[in-house]
């Protein structure tokens, strides 16, 4: 017996594609990098639990927003360093500190424009 018909015989659903690339997600940066892989000429193969545009943090988006008290959103006693600790807590270490360092300035800059404010009410 080989390792697909064990699989199966467990009740796995086995499905076998070639592609030069596996794309594991289906959020914004995953849907980003199969499309990159795509253009520059690469047979893509993208694994996602769940349907196309319904899956990923992407879809929930709005959290940036108001994680950082945007007027309306959120708590107006968050701030850049509260959301940090709230991304590094959970993180135990794991990630780059100052990669979260950049994206919570970045949220900070962009979740108080008007222009970051309409663009969640629109998707609610």
């Amino acid at each position: 017996m080989n390792l697909v018909q064990s699989l199966e015989r467990l009740g796995f659903e086995v499905d076998q594609a070639k592609a030069d690339v596996v794309v594991v997600g289906g959020g914004g940066a995953a849907s980003q990098a199969a499309v990159s892989a795509a253009q520059a000429g690469s047979k893509v193969l993208v694994l996602a639990k769940a349907p196309v545009g319904q899956g990923g943090s992407t879809v929930h988006g709005a959290s940036e927003i108001m994680s950082m008290g945007a007027s309306g959103y959120g708590s107006q006693e968050d701030s850049p360093t509260v959301h940090y600790e709230d991304t590094m807590r959970p993180a135990g270490g794991f990630i780059d500190r100052d990669l979260v360092r950049a994206g919570r300035r970045r949220a900070c800059a962009h979740g108080r424009s008007d222009q970051a404010r309409r663009a969640v009410r629109s998707h609610r």
